[in-house]
């Protein structure tokens, strides 16, 4: 799967992208034995309704489950209502190009070494998703996440806020899994991290160890005049 800077799937979120629906869609369908969503009613052979309307829990943390659907919904057969995933996609190509995962483990161990900045041994493929509200009034209070504590309430500042979550984990390439810690001031190792880069969409946190490099069509091959993105870094050259 392809993954860029204004994938929808970095969030978990679908609706607002009709073609990452679909991606999303088949994937439930092939993999996941979704086949309900090619047999919707309303959208028959659409796989963009399977994870909205026929999500299956692997798509859905313990904690969070996913809402059934609506009276209207439900008589047509559907069974759920979501906009998308509360799991995250991380790391790709900054420009929605397809990538080899060995070549940016690889990457990521070059820049991790140049760098000296210690974001882990592995980047990040998939987690919990971790997204603020843009409203600057609600103190950028999470709107979607997985491990929120049971008292919570609106904070009163960002700092509060990120005392109020209790974590997220992440799974990467090498296969591991490890919880991060949520901090929206600064970066750490093992933590969803902000500032955020200026490439990527502001609302979600990713995890320090997402990598998007800029990917040549149809190499696969590392654009050379282009910069990528690491965590919080943004990153100028090859």
């Amino acid at each position: 799967m392809t993954q860029g800077r204004a994938n929808f799937a970095r969030r978990g979120f679908l609706r607002e992208s009709p073609a990452q629906a679909q991606v999303w869609g088949n994937f439930a369908f092939e993999y996941l034995n979704a086949p309900k969503g090619l047999e919707d009613k309303s959208k028959p052979g659409d796989c963009s309704v399977a994870l909205r309307f026929y999500s299956s829990d692997v798509f859905h943390c313990p904690l969070n489950p996913v809402e059934s659907a609506n009276e209207g919904d439900a008589e047509k057969g559907r069974i759920t209502d979501t906009g998308g995933s509360n799991y995250g996609f991380f790391s790709g190509s900054s420009n929605d190009i397809s990538f080899n995962i060995l070549k940016l483990q690889a990457k990521f161990a070059v820049y991790k070494s140049q760098s000296g900045n210690d974001v882990g041994d592995s980047m990040a493929l998939w987690g919990d998703v971790c997204n603020r509200d843009p409203d600057e009034d609600s103190n950028w209070a999470f709107v979607k996440t997985n491990h929120k504590k049971l008292n919570y309430y609106t904070p009163s500042s960002k700092e509060e806020a990120d005392q109020m979550i209790e974590g997220g984990n992440v799974a990467h390439a090498d296969g591991s899994t490890f919880r991060y810690r949520y901090n929206s001031s600064n970066w750490d190792r093992a933590t969803y991290s902000r500032p955020k880069s200026g490439s990527l969409d502001w609302v979600e946190i990713n995890p320090v160890t997402a990598m998007y490099p800029s990917i040549d069509y149809p190499s696969g091959n590392f654009k050379t005049t282009h910069g990528y993105i690491v965590g919080p870094f943004n990153l100028s050259g090859p």
